[in-house]
């Protein structure tokens, strides 16, 4: 659960203030009385309804520079001591499709990892410009780059990364091409009609270390209800969503749902998943 979110001012290493915090225009930029108080009354109301929540804070500049991330536990030190604080989630909307800032990506996993903290890579997407073969290559490297440095830093240097979300489910929902003037961008796993790109078979490949037996293929089944079945079967219910399933053999199987942002629907890839909520 999101408890607190983007309140390190990311131009610098001190907490938001004026208008872009109306908390931090109370208590200012060093004090963080309102972030320990919000996971005092977070964990309190968890454990009065016997949820099982694990409580974050969410942040894009968590691998932003070393004094950034120094930030992120600097403020939340209070909460973690109290035991208020769970995880951190690290926002990932790259710009830099050779992922040259590995060091950085490195150097935040373990810093969190050294302070105790479960990690969960939030928000990832790359802004390619590029839709043509070659750039979905390009994009399905970036992606592969960026994913290798996580694993490897979950497996071997036993980081507790525990999830990776994905901004938006393809490349007609992307936040991008509303937001900024100078697209139209393609950074998602899936395409403008909800078909896998070659990302999407990347990280599948990399994450499962199999090539999927089947592929997602979309069958237009009209008023039909949805029939999530194995093996790639697929339809499309009133709702206008689609679930896509290949069954990647005794590995698991790895099982995504294309909507349009709806409630529900979701990308799993192997233990990696991105879900909406209205």
């Amino acid at each position: 659960y999101d408890v607190v979110n983007e309140v390190i001012n990311d131009n610098g290493c001190k907490l938001r203030t004026g208008t872009k915090s109306l908390y931090g225009a109370i208590f200012g930029e060093e004090d963080n009385t309102y972030i320990t108080k919000a996971f005092e009354y977070a964990r309190a109301a968890q454990t009065a309804a016997g949820s099982g929540a694990k409580l974050f804070y969410n942040d894009y500049v968590g691998m932003a520079s070393p004094g950034q991330m120094k930030a992120v536990v600097k403020y939340l030190a209070d909460a973690k001591a109290a035991g208020t604080i769970d995880g951190l989630g690290m926002q990932a909307h790259q710009t830099n499709l050779n992922v040259s800032d590995g060091d950085n990506i490195k150097n935040a996993l373990n810093l969190f990892k050294q302070n105790g903290y479960e990690v969960q890579i939030t928000e990832l997407d790359f802004a390619s410009k590029d839709n043509s073969e070659s750039g979905q290559e390009t994009l399905a490297n970036a992606y592969s780059k960026f994913m290798n440095i996580v694993l490897t830093q979950k497996n071997s240097n036993n980081v507790n990364v525990s999830g990776v979300t994905f901004w938006n489910l393809t490349d007609l929902d992307t936040w991008l091409n509303t937001q900024k003037d100078d697209g139209p961008y393609y950074p998602s796993l899936f395409d403008e009609n909800y078909m896998p790109k070659a990302a999407f078979t990347a990280l599948i490949n990399l994450v499962k270390g199999t090539t999927p037996t089947a592929t997602p293929t979309a069958c237009h089944g009209a008023n039909s209800n949805p029939d999530y079945s194995a093996n790639g079967d697929t339809k499309y219910g009133t709702n206008g969503r689609t679930k896509y399933r290949t069954d990647s053999g005794a590995n698991g199987s790895t099982d995504t749902r294309a909507g349009a942002g709806k409630t529900g629907d979701h990308i799993d890839i192997g233990s990696f998943r991105r879900e909406y909520s209205d």
